[in-house]
This record gives structure tokens, sequence and C-alpha cells, in this order.
């Protein structure tokens, strides 16, 4: 058994998945708009799923897929749209292929943007931190599971996710060897329109009140 310790990380549950498990994921607190009430698994793997502090007001939701085939790559997914949404389809594809994968909430529950208003360190997630930190605390966890260290990091998203692709390169290059960044959405402000069918008028009215974050 592998114990897992690390500074502001508290882990909720670590459960062993087996290869063709359709599993049934939370709904609650806002995630029912993420629309994915069930993801099928096709490998063997543990799935391990974690709170970790990203501020004293702030924090994200992480979890790790670690495939028992692993090839000894490790990879990060992204988010898509304002959305605080775990990519399982992603994470479940890129596990299936034996990367050791994480995906985070990016620092709110669901698909609106009210989350942000007045609240500068979720837009903080949102904008940046959410993957950097997923990535420092899902190459810990991932080289105390395997008790080895990976070999090659990647990262994986489209839209919103481009975007997060880019803004790691930006600012936080050594923390992949890889990119795939599709469709990137760096014109934040044109992704605001989003809201307004989310969060209505007052959700669009405050994610106007927001900062540029790609710069």
């Amino acid at each position: 058994m592998i114990t897992f310790q690390s500074e502001g990380v508290t882990v909720n549950f670590a459960h062993y998945v087996a290869a063709g498990t359709n599993l049934t994921l939370e709904q609650d607190d806002n995630l029912a708009s993420c629309d994915r009430p069930s993801q099928v698994v096709s490998v063997d793997l543990c799935r391990v799923a974690m709170l970790v502090k990203t501020s004293n007001i702030s924090n994200i939701t992480l979890e790790a897929w670690l495939p028992t085939n692993w090839t000894g790559r490790f990879l990060s997914t992204g988010n898509g749209g304002t959305s605080g949404c775990i990519q399982y389809e992603d994470v479940a594809y890129t596990a299936s292929f034996g990367f050791a994968t994480v995906g985070a909430n990016n620092g709110h529950n669901g698909t609106s943007g009210n989350a942000f208003y007045q609240n500068a360190e979720i837009v903080a997630d949102f904008a940046w931190r959410s993957v950097h930190t997923g990535v420092v605390v899902g190459k810990e966890l991932t080289k105390a599971y395997y008790q080895q260290d990976y070999s090659k990091s990647y990262y994986l998203g489209c839209s919103t996710g481009g975007r997060q692709g880019f803004k790691s390169a930006q600012d936080f290059p050594d923390d992949f060897d890889g990119i795939v960044a599709g469709a990137p959405a760096v014109a934040f402000d044109n992704l605001t329109s989003f809201v307004y069918p989310s969060g209505g008028r007052d959700g669009l009215r405050h994610a106007l009140t927001l900062t540029p974050i790609a710069t």
C-alpha cells in the first residue's frame, strides 16, 4: 500500500477500478450541468480523488487515474468554456494508452462562470493555477504510486483547454515535454458569451467585470 501526503492535499478516496467498469459520477453541487453522469473505464487502474488547496479561500478537485499498464508517461488534461468540469472522457482516453493522467475542476464546479464574481482566487485557478497545481501534485503522486519517476510529461486540451496549454507553455515551460493545444481560446473576453445562457443576465454582467487572464 502506498501512502501519499503532500502539503494542502486531502485524499478523498483511492479506488481500484477494473477494466469495463461504468463509473457513476457525482452530480451534486452544480456538477449535473457538466453532463457527465457516467464514464466507462477500459483498463485496470487506480482512481484517486483529491481536494487541493490553492489559497485560503480556494481549492481544486483533482483526480488521478493511474493505469496498471503504465508506460512511464504522465499527462494532464484541460477544461472547456467557463466550466469547472473534469473532462472524464479525456482522462479515460489517455489512461487507456498507459498515461498516468490527471484532470481537475478548474477551481469551481459546473458550467457557470458565476463563481468568478468577486473572487480573484477562483479566477486565478481558472486562468492558470488549476492546471499547474494538478501537474505538481499529479507528478508527486505518480512517482509515489509507481515507485519511479515519469519519463515524459504531456498535456492535452481543446478550446479553454487549448488556452490552458498555451498558458502552461508561457509560464511553466518545464511542466510538459509536449503540448496538444486544440482550438486555443486565448481571447477570454469572447468566451464570456458562454456565461449568458448558463448564468443568466447577472452571470454575464459579473463575468464582464473580470480582468483579462491570458496576458
